[in-house]
């Protein structure tokens, strides 16, 4: 982190303004997980399917992105690719759900 003049500020908005950012695609990805389970048939209150745990997953991060744990430049990159992971990963499950009903002649 820079510490000359008004860099450290500069530095820190940039930050927040990322995270910002970073919060609003993880609400929405808890809004695309949450309305595929609901598509699916997952039970609201079971916990123990593979989307409750993903959902579990993307909750905590959601909740931790404005907290201490990140502060950094490099805490947004690795935010950032973990909503890219979890981004491409609820879309593959989608397409994989609409290819089974596909196959099925649901």
């Amino acid at each position: 982190m820079r510490t000359k003049g008004g860099d450290t500020m500069t530095l820190e908005y940039n930050v927040t303004i990322h995270l910002e950012v970073l919060r609003e695609g993880f609400a929405e990805l808890l809004s695309d997980i949450r309305r595929f389970k609901d598509f699916v048939g997952v039970a609201a209150m079971d916990q123990r399917h593979p989307l409750a745990i993903f959902e579990k997953q993307v909750i905590g991060l959601y909740h931790g992105i404005l907290g201490s744990g990140y502060n950094t430049m490099a805490d947004v990159q690795e935010l950032k690719g973990q909503l890219i992971f979890a981004r491409a990963y609820i879309r593959e499950m989608e397409t994989e759900y609409a290819g089974e009903l596909q196959r099925t002649g649901a």
